[in-house]
């Protein structure tokens, strides 16, 4: 009797519609030609573990070793087992993957806006320190040259912050490098 019998069984799958959460984010990142090879090499294993194909055949069809078959095999044995693991309840929305809270976004963002509230009340407090009576006629060029030194001063580090997330190879350079003047102090 041989191992691998043309029975009635179903043997052809469609991808699913929505993975698991735990592996969703590997399927969203993979290319669709990726995509299209996995599911290739799901079918294969499928067949050979209904008996419908020999682990030779599907060595062929997928121009692998038996060796190699037989690693995918077990691969995606213990991937299934995993997925069949009782999921954790979630409630609410669900991150894919944790963040490290110095690259989160949304604290990011909270950062940007916190920082220009400040900017925005001190140059009220410049503006309402000039109109003072005890201050007319006197000299702010100093005061404002410094407040924009001030301010090209939190754009450069905001850039090289934003650059130093990104990392050397997106960034186009050396993180380290900067333009522009210093500012005293």
């Amino acid at each position: 009797m041989t191992r691998h019998r043309r029975g009635r069984k179903r043997t052809r799958f469609g991808l699913p519609k929505e993975p698991a959460r735990s592996v969703k984010v590997l399927w969203e990142s993979a290319s669709e030609e990726e995509r299209t090879r996995a599911h290739r090499t799901c079918m294969a294993l499928l067949e050979m573990w209904l008996g419908k194909k020999a682990k030779e055949e599907v060595a062929a069809e997928l121009g692998l070793s038996s060796i190699r078959v037989w690693q995918l095999s077990q691969s995606g044995l213990s991937g299934m087992l995993c997925g069949l693991l009782k999921q954790p309840r979630t409630r609410g929305k669900v991150e894919a993957m944790p963040r490290d809270p110095e690259n989160d976004p949304r604290a990011l963002k909270a950062r940007i806006k916190k920082l220009e509230s400040q900017l925005e009340l001190t140059e009220d407090l410049v503006r309402v320190l000039k109109d003072c009576p005890w201050n007319r006629g006197a000299d702010f060029q100093g005061l404002e040259e410094f407040l924009k030194a001030r301010q090209a001063k939190l754009e450069r580090q905001a850039r090289r912050e934003s650059r130093a997330r990104k990392g050397p190879q997106e960034a186009g350079g050396n993180v380290a490098q900067d333009t522009g003047e210093r500012p005293p102090g």
